[in-house]
């Protein structure tokens, strides 16, 4: 028995008929804004002379930290909005360093407040700018610390569970001594000691060169990295 001609082409069309009436009735999606909403400029939350010595440490337990060597004076900037700085002069020898402690704001530890007022779940890293030959201390809880520039002074970073990294110009032969249970990753020749039973579960040390920096860096359970590497920012970038 033959099909007609007129049959087939119904049934070659008949599963294109839903298809096209979803087409017909499905929403169009809505077009992108045209320009994105710029990104905020980070806020100054503290700022020392250039003509004051420059040795600090650094307490910011809720967040992270990155630190630009270069500049002048050195500065401290961050969300407002989130953070607030406390400075404790110091009561010691005229070499203690001037201590700043980051600490929520009151208003943002209200989970509500924060949502109303914009506020980003994962605050951006708290920006340090210091001038070379600062001696630093950063301690922070699971947050990362960063640092890269040139001519740093001492250098002590230490995290709970966050990642060190320390990015070192190509000109520097460093000394540095890492200790960590994580990951070490370095572009320097190095050697590392493994403890039994102990956490940090590995002690690195890399040798001084013929240019000496001296940096030591520790993290209970995060990656550390010594790296050969330019600065990315510069301080005139800086608001």
């Amino acid at each position: 028995m033959s099909l007609r001609p007129a049959f087939l082409l119904a049934l070659a069309l008949a599963p294109l008929a839903p298809i096209a009436a979803i087409a017909a009735i499905a929403p169009l999606p809505q077009l992108a804004s045209a320009s994105a909403a710029p990104e905020r400029p980070p806020d100054l939350l503290w700022e020392l002379p250039a003509t004051a010595p420059c040795r600090l440490s650094l307490v910011h337990l809720g967040g992270a930290v990155e630190v630009v060597v270069g500049g002048t004076g050195a500065r401290l900037l961050g969300e407002a909005r989130r953070w607030q700085v406390a400075v404790a002069e110091p009561g010691g020898p005229t070499d203690s360093p001037l201590r700043l402690t980051v600490g929520r704001v009151a208003a943002a530890e209200d989970t509500g407040a924060a949502s109303e007022a914009g506020a980003s779940p994962e605050s951006p890293p708290a920006l340090l700018e210091v001038p070379a030959g600062c001696d630093l201390a950063i301690r922070t809880g699971a947050g990362a610390v960063e640092v890269h520039g040139s001519r740093l002074g001492r250098l002590a970073a230490e995290s709970s569970t966050g990642g060190i990294t320390l990015w070192v110009p190509p000109s520097v032969e460093p000394a540095v001594e890492v200790a960590t249970s994580g990951e070490i990753t370095v572009d320097f020749s190095i050697t590392i000691e493994y403890f039994r039973h102990q956490e940090p579960a590995k002690l690195g040390r890399i040798e001084p060169g013929a240019s000496v920096s001296w940096a030591q860096l520790r993290s209970r359970q995060g990656s550390i990295r010594v790296l050969k590497g330019h600065p990315r920012h510069s301080p005139n970038d800086m608001p």
